[in-house]
């Protein structure tokens, strides 16, 4: 009984700890989106620059297998609309997202054929006769910092030099996540000790470089600020362990992770990516007992989500208390849950339509080639049940467990948002590395373990 109450303080503190963690960083994003400078005009400027040059309309090729996907930057249409909006106060421009209304019959050539890109280029009078009578309207469901990042740095520079900047980011630091792996695996060769665990941090850079399309979609404000949170957390995780974090460390990293990622988040995979990465980070260098590191797994997973949470939550009480917001939060979510898809979609939220669909959008985890993406997906599959197989008698160890654990969230995610996982594969489909990631590790896992055994047995 007194070892139960202990643990119940202890997790009443470390919830604590995560409530606390969540709100200074959103008081952190308050304080930068209030006080650094955000200059309109150049913004604006800039913005129309770039449709003039066909940043917005020009596609790209995804990879040497792929064909062409679509313009990339029709994805960061909806925020470079959001940065048009005219001023409605520091409160307002600070910190509410204000979307253009669209129009069916808009037709503009200079950029993509989606809603969002023809409402961002009818919000500029310059552009042409009958532009700029446009209705905008306040959505405070997302706490949107890339919008915020997105106008700093359209403060800044053009609108070119922003995409050459953040995916230039992205790859620094899987740079650093790279080098400090190598130099962590040639210290271990030196001492004698085991290289697995560097091993498996080599592997993690190498996949999220080549199979998680950060060439692509890390050159978008949409995706990069999300990626940068990701890779600097698997970074912290590298250079301090999670297996030997103290419970209150174990908590902030976790509430830290959980905050950034909300404030960056807008259902585009961040959540799902950390949950499911998460007990891998946890398996590397982890050595105890199985309920410990249950236990572990438990602070990480819950101090990520009280502090996800949390930040949202602020974010609604900062809207409805200093913005006016009547717009219903949980509508929406129970939409993006399990809502039916418009019909003109021929979006289906069956398990056959799924399959085909994620079949078709492996190819973002293959250089463009769809069949290569299965085959990926379907190989780690099958390594990570033929090690299952071969460890039923002696218990799964941490590594395998971990595979299971990570696979487990996504399919509980994409159950859960049903809705949002059917319409959205073209970019949800870029977590089907996860697995990958798994496999690569558990081989390597196998790989090295005898060597090591023959290096301690050897005089």
């Amino acid at each position: 009984m007194a070892n139960s109450g202990w643990r119940c303080k202890e997790l009443i503190r470390g919830a604590v700890i995560c409530v606390i963690t969540a709100g200074c960083f959103f008081a952190t994003f308050i304080a930068v989106a209030l006080l650094v400078p955000q200059d309109q005009q150049r913004i604006r400027r800039h913005i129309m620059l770039a449709i003039e040059q066909g940043a917005f309309s020009t596609q790209r090729w995804y990879g040497p297998f792929g064909t062409i996907i679509w313009p990339r930057h029709t994805l960061d249409c909806v925020l470079a609309g959001m940065m048009l909006a005219p001023s409605g106060g520091r409160m307002i421009d600070a910190l509410s997202n204000r979307y253009i209304l669209p129009n069916l019959s808009w037709r503009d050539t200079r950029v993509a054929a989606t809603l969002d890109c023809q409402s961002m280029v009818r919000a500029i009078p310059e552009l042409g006769d009958g532009y700029g009578a446009v209705q905008f309207e306040r959505t405070d469901r997302y706490i949107l910092g890339v919008r915020v990042l997105g106008k700093i740095l359209l403060g800044l520079m053009p609108f070119d030099a922003m995409v050459q900047l953040i995916r230039a980011i992205a790859f620094a630091l899987l740079a650093v996540l790279g080098l400090l792996s190598f130099a962590r695996l040639r210290n271990a060769r030196r001492g004698g000790e085991p290289v697995f665990r560097a091993t498996a941090y080599l592997i993690i850079t190498a996949c999220l470089t080549l199979l998680y399309g950060v060439h692509y979609f890390d050159a978008t404000l949409y995706f990069a600020p999300l990626d940068y949170t990701h890779f600097a957390f698997i970074i912290i995780s590298l250079l301090v362990p999670l297996a030997r974090m103290r419970p209150a460390a174990l908590a902030i990293y976790a509430a830290s992770y959980g905050s950034l990622v909300a404030i960056f988040e807008s259902l585009s995979g961040g959540i799902p990516f950390a949950l499911a990465m998460m007990p891998l980070l946890l398996a590397l260098g982890f050595t105890g007992e199985r309920w410990e590191y249950f236990r572990r797994l438990f602070v990480l997973w819950g101090g990520f989500c009280i502090a996800v949470v949390t930040c949202f939550a602020l974010k609604k009480g900062v809207a409805v208390l200093f913005l006016g917001d009547e717009e219903s939060f949980l509508s929406l979510l129970f939409y993006r849950m399990q809502g039916a898809p418009l019909e003109e979609s021929a979006t289906k939220l069956t398990l056959g339509y799924l399959l085909s669909v994620y079949r078709r959008w492996a190819s973002l985890i293959a250089f463009g080639s769809s069949n290569l993406g299965t085959a990926l997906v379907l190989a780690a599959l099958g390594v990570l049940a033929a090690e299952s197989w071969r460890s039923r008698r002696a218990g799964a160890p941490p590594i395998l467990l971990a595979c299971w654990l990570g696979i487990a969230a996504l399919l509980i995610w994409a159950a859960a948002f049903l809705n949002h996982t059917a319409v959205h594969p073209y970019f949800m489909a870029r977590l089907l590395v996860i697995p990958v990631i798994g496999a690569l590790v558990l081989i390597a896992a196998r790989w090295l373990a005898p060597r090591h055994a023959a290096r301690e047995c050897s005089p």
